[in-house]
């Protein structure tokens, strides 16, 4: 049967499925990085890592504009999503005694990398 735009159940099944498991990567990529749900910015950075390494042109637009994207989502400012993501980062990196912490922007870029890596090697 097909939809709307054309799409089958079926294939809105299977992307569905992707998008979930590309989900269930970044959340635990996050995780990781010893970002727990305490921090209010953790599902910021997931928006921001899963919109990056589902959108191959995501990448390319400025740091300012991924965030709108993702405030659009959470009805906030974008200033909300970047103090909470820069909090986030700053707190579980300190909570592990590292001093030298990146930035939001390397946090992301290695997050969306090392997502895209594992969906190659997963197909």
């Amino acid at each position: 049967m097909f939809g709307m735009n054309g799409t089958t159940t079926i294939e809105r099944v299977s992307a569905n499925n992707v998008n979930l498991k590309i989900q269930d990567l970044v959340e635990r990529y996050v995780l990781r990085l010893g970002i727990t749900s305490a921090y209010r910015g953790r599902k910021y950075l997931i928006s921001v890592i899963t919109m990056g390494a589902t959108n191959s042109t995501f990448i390319h637009r400025t740091q300012k504009e991924v965030y709108n994207c993702v405030a659009q989502m959470y009805d906030v400012d974008y200033k909300t999503i970047e103090s909470n993501i820069r909090c986030a980062i700053s707190g579980a990196y300190k909570k592990r005694g590292v001093d030298n912490m990146p930035t939001a922007k390397e946090v992301i870029a290695d997050g969306i990398d090392a997502i895209k890596l594992a969906i190659k090697h997963k197909m």
